[in-house]
């Protein structure tokens, strides 16, 4: 059923100075540097007199003497993946700096000019929003730690290009193993299993009560199985529990199937071996999705996408349409708010708003699509060796055809098609004329693979079945 139901700066540190006009910053982000300015200070000193000219010995020194609070949610530490993960986004700075000629000899010498040439320099090689904004929260907050809250600015102050810095919240194509042709999730498990059973049993219990990996890694189902609910407590992000009702027979099954297995586990954890780590069972996961074949560059699905699956299938139930990710329709507000916010307790977040990054919404995929074709046009337009090749011949159409000039967003290693219909010249016919500039287009295409970052390739628009949707390159 659906239910209607948020230490003082050392004296060591100068004062910050005042935020500059017009830059409004996040409240959270606001006081986190009020809160945290030279927090790390008095650590960051000694490791320095310790490991001077030295800043990859600093930076591991660092993170391993300074606890990182938590920057949402109740007080605490950081867990030790993000410790990890903050070590690793500075280590990439500070190799990054060296390759493009800007060394340092010691973290606190990093400058903003260093920064936002760091920053540049990972856009133009092709890095995504995502990746760098958390770059940008990893050194903004180191920044702030050793007493320099200004080091590194928001990252729409770093970039060139605008959609550069625009971190997109909202799904923006489904992500779910949904999207899997009808069967394809059973034969995909099949496959699994003949490697391992139990990490196709996982898969399964993660697509049916939408665990993270780091959650059915450490699964103890007997312990956990509370009435009709699962109280999940191991391996929950930031340590919130929460509790996901148990209500259809194949979630009972399949739940009964995986306290069998965990009764043999000392500990009553569901894993393919006894006594192993979390990250010998990470490690196990992951050589087992690449024997099958499973991974984001060969099928465009991660592991993550389970939880989508979860998400999009309870939203088609509590409103009885597909997810707008999925195609579905307009709901009425009232129940779309209902849902959401129920499959976001069940997900384990404290916020409705999340659930976009699962099912999208409407006007959010309206907004990128037009942001998409934006994106299209500026590339093209401000790439002078594909301008001189599309007016080194004459054509009646050269346009990107499909999802891509609907503006959709796709995957990677999905290829888009440029179609073309050459200029028919005095006693030639259609083919001829495409025929003749073939090879012209193929240097298009290739050029154009580059400029947009993905595989083009070209076909004749009157060969063409299906070309309703099309944007004209020139």
């Amino acid at each position: 059923m659906l239910e209607d139901s948020t230490q003082p700066p050392t004296a060591m540190v100068r004062p910050m100075p005042a935020e500059p006009e017009g830059q409004k910053l996040h409240p959270i982000i606001k006081k986190l540097k009020n809160k945290e300015t030279g927090l790390g200070l008095a650590v960051y000193m000694g490791i320095k007199s310790r490991h001077p000219n030295n800043p990859l010995k600093q930076a591991a020194a660092f993170f391993s003497e300074f606890t990182i609070p938590a920057a949402t949610g109740r007080k605490r530490a950081a867990s030790d993946e993000t410790q990890n993960n903050y070590q690793e986004r500075i280590n990439t700075l500070i190799h990054t700096l060296g390759q493009i000629n800007m060394p340092i000899r010691n973290l606190d010498e990093v400058t903003k000019k260093q920064v936002r040439h760091f920053f540049q320099h990972m856009e133009r090689q092709g890095r995504s929003t995502s990746w760098m904004a958390n770059v940008n929260t990893a050194v903004r907050r180191f920044g702030t730690w050793i007493g320099k809250p200004e080091l590194c600015p928001p990252l729409g102050q770093l970039t060139e290009k605008p959609w550069s810095s625009v971190k997109r919240v909202a799904a923006e194509r489904d992500r779910s193993w949904g999207a899997l042709e009808e069967g394809a999730f059973e034969d995909t498990l099949r496959k699994v299993a003949e490697h391992c059973p139990t990490t196709a049993l996982q898969l399964r219990l993660a697509a049916l009560f939408g665990h993270r990996v780091t959650e059915f890694l450490m699964f103890k189902p007997a312990n956990c199985l509370q009435g009709d609910y699962l109280h999940l407590k191991e391996g929950t992000k930031g340590g919130r529990t929460r509790m996901v009702p148990v209500e259809t027979q194949e979630q009972k099954r399949w739940l009964e199937v995986a306290i069998q297995e965990a009764s043999t586990n000392r500990q009553g954890r569901l894993q393919y071996k006894e006594g192993i780590t979390l990250e010998q069972a990470r490690n196990h996961l992951q050589s087992i999705l690449r024997l099958c074949g499973l991974t984001k560059d060969q099928t465009g699905l991660t592991v993550h996408g389970l939880r989508h699956s979860y998400a999009c299938n309870l939203y088609r139930e509590f409103t009885g349409e597909p997810a707008p990710i999925q195609g579905g329709g307009i709901v009425d507000a009232e129940l779309d708010r209902r849902a959401r916010r129920e499959i976001s307790l069940r997900l384990g977040h404290g916020r409705i708003s999340v659930t976009t990054s699962y099912l999208g919404s409407h006007a959010a995929l309206k907004k990128y699509a037009k942001e998409n074709l934006q994106r299209i046009e500026y590339l093209v337009k401000h790439d002078n060796a594909l301008q001189a090749l599309m007016k080194g011949a004459r054509f009646d159409s050269l346009c990107l055809v499909g999802p891509i000039a609907r503006g959709d967003t796709l995957p990677k290693n999905q290829s888009s098609v440029l179609a073309y219909a050459a200029t028919i010249q005095p006693n030639e016919t259609r083919q001829q004329a495409d025929i003749r500039l073939g090879g012209h287009v193929m240097a298009i295409c290739e050029q154009l693979s580059q400029t947009l970052g993905r595989l083009i390739t070209a076909a004749r628009l009157n060969a063409l079945q299906d070309a309703e949707d099309r944007f004209e390159l020139a």
